[in-house]
C-alpha cells in the first residue's frame, strides 16, 4: 500500500495549437495514484501542466513530487503548483476522485453538430445544443464561422481570446441574435473594452483569462475602476488545472455573486476529464460545460490501470 507515480505521453489525432506558436503533438501529465495492500489502485488524480499557459511544467511538477516522495514516502501535505494543488485536491476527495478506467471513446465530447463545429462537453447536461467558436483576428472568418453555426439552429458560445479590437468584436457581436448568445468570453484585449463591446451588444460577458489573473476582489475592484459592479459578469469559465487553490475560491464568489460557472478542460486524458465531468455535475448540474475534448487523442492508447510502454512511465517507485 502506497503512492505511485506515473508520468504518461497521449498522442493526439492532430498536433494542438496554443499561445505562442506551440504545437503539441501529445499531451503530457502525472498521474498520483494511492494503492491498497493487493497493490490495487484504489485512488488516482491527475496532474498534468498546459504549456503556454501553467506556471509550471510537467517536469517541474515531477521533480516537486520525486522530492517529496524521496523525502517521506508520501505526497506532499501542499504544493506551489496549481496541478499539484489540483491532483492532490482530486487524490483526497474520494467521493469526486474516484480512478476511472474511461477510455477515449467514452470521455464525453464526441459529439458534433450538423455544420461540423465541435459542440461544448458537458458535465450531465444531455444538452448538446450549444456550440462554441474560436474566433480569431480575420473578420470574415468569423462572420463566417458564426453564420455557419446560426444556420444549424446552435447557441453561440463565442470565445476570442482577447484577440479583437473593440471596433471588429462590436461589429461582429451586435449584428447576432441575442436570443442565440449563451456568452462571449473576453473578446478583447483589456477589460475595459470587453465590457464596453458586450454592454453595447446587449450580450453576456464571460471571464476566463481574468479567473488566472486575478482573485474575485481583485476583479471587483477593477470592475469598480470601470464603473461597473458584479452584475457585468454573466459567467466565470473555470479551468481547475490552472486555478488549484483558487478554484475554490472563484466558486464562493460565482455563488455570492450569481455568476453562472462553467467547468473547463485543458485537454486532460481521460482521468482528468472524468474528474471534471464529476464537479460540474456537482458545481452546475444543469449547465454545459467545456469538457469537449476527449475526441482529440488518438483511439486505442489509454489503457487502466497503467502499464509500463509507449505511454505510461512509472516514476515512483522506480
Amino acid at each position: 500500500m502506497g503512492p505511485v507515480l506515473w508520468r504518461y505521453t497521449l498522442p493526439l489525432t492532430a498536433p494542438l495549437s496554443l499561445a505562442g506558436g506551440l504545437r503539441l503533438p501529445a499531451r503530457q501529465g502525472l498521474v498520483l495514484a494511492e494503492t491498497d495492500d493487493d497493490g490495487q489502485i484504489r485512488a488516482a488524480a491527475e496532474a498534468a501542466p498546459l504549456p503556454g499557459f501553467s506556471q509550471e511544467s510537467v517536469d517541474d511538477a515531477a521533480d516537486m513530487l520525486l522530492s517529496a516522495l524521496s523525502d517521506s514516502g508520501d505526497w506532499p501535505a501542499t504544493a506551489e503548483h496549481p496541478s499539484l494543488q489540483w491532483a492532490l485536491a482530486c487524490l483526497h476527495d474520494g467521493t469526486l476522485h474516484r480512478a476511472t478506467g474511461a477510455a477515449c471513446d467514452k470521455v464525453p465530447g464526441r459529439n458534433t453538430n450538423a455544420v461540423g463545429i465541435r459542440t461544448a462537453g458537458y458535465g450531465r447536461s444531455s444538452d448538446t445544443t450549444v456550440t462554441k467558436i474560436k474566433l480569431g483576428p480575420d473578420p470574415l472568418t468569423n462572420a463566417e464561422r458564426v453564420k455557419a453555426a446560426l444556420a444549424g439552429g446552435a447557441r453561440l458560445r463565442l470565445d476570442a481570446n482577447r484577440q479583437l479590437s473593440h471596433r471588429d468584436a462590436l461589429s461582429l457581436l451586435a449584428a447576432l441574435p441575442r436570443q442565440q448568445v449563451d456568452g462571449v468570453e473576453e473578446p478583447c484585449p483589456t477589460l475595459r473594452d470587453s465590457l464596453w463591446v458586450c454592454r453595447r451588444a446587449g450580450l453576456p460577458l464571460w471571464l476566463d483569462e481574468t479567473t488566472r489573473e486575478h482573485t474575485p476582489a481583485g476583479l471587483l475592484e477593477a470592475l469598480g475602476a470601470l464603473k461597473s459592479g458584479p452584475e457585468a459578469v454573466g459567467a466565470v469559465v473555470l479551468k481547475p488545472m490552472l486555478l488549484g487553490d483558487k478554484l475554490n475560491v472563484w466558486l464562493d464568489a460565482a455563488r455570492a455573486h450569481g455568476w453562472r460557472v462553467i467547468i473547463s478542460s485543458t485537454y486532460e486524458s481521460p482521468l482528468g476529464l472524468a474528474a471534471l465531468q464529476r464537479l460540474a455535475g456537482q458545481v452546475a448540474p444543469e449547465d454545459v460545460h467545456g469538457l469537449d475534448t476527449g475526441h482529440l487523442f488518438e483511439a486505442g492508447h489509454w489503457a487502466w490501470p497503467p502499464v509500463p510502454g509507449a505511454v505510461w512511465q512509472r516514476l515512483w517507485p522506480a
